[in-house]
């Protein structure tokens, strides 16, 4: 078990280590990045400013989380299963120029789509989308 324990946590790591360098190297320093300024914000002021308006509705996440619901489920494991969601997560909304909402995410789907939002979870071993 503690092999088992000692795996996730060096695969959890690796993750985050792989998912911080990703966003910091889309960082442009002559603007404030969005994880500073947080989702809601970057898309309302890019919305007004008849910028880029991407962003992801509480349909457009619910959809994306069941149809790749299933492939996660066999993923092989937990481990990775998680690998995939943070993988596939921070692509989906890379996709659209946000940050993955963490918070966000946890909001969206209780309210929208808590099926879908408790199998993901279930599925990686987590109780909070916060814990990605």
């Amino acid at each position: 078990m503690n092999s088992y324990l000692s795996r996730r946590a060096a695969i959890s790591v690796a993750v985050a280590g792989v998912l911080c360098l990703s966003v910091a190297a889309c960082g442009d320093s002559d603007t404030e990045s969005p994880s500073a300024a947080g989702p809601t914000t970057v898309a309302t002021a890019n919305a007004a400013a008849g910028g880029d308006s991407r962003t992801v509705s509480a349909a457009d996440l619910c959809a994306f989380l069941d149809s790749n619901l299933p492939r996660w489920k066999s993923a092989g494991g937990q481990l990775a299963a998680m690998t995939e969601v943070t993988t596939e997560m921070f692509t989906f909304y890379d996709e659209k120029g946000q940050v993955v909402p963490r918070t966000e995410l946890d909001e969206m789907t209780k309210a929208e789509c808590p099926a879908a939002r408790t199998e993901v979870l279930k599925t990686i071993g987590f109780t909070s989308f916060l814990e990605l």
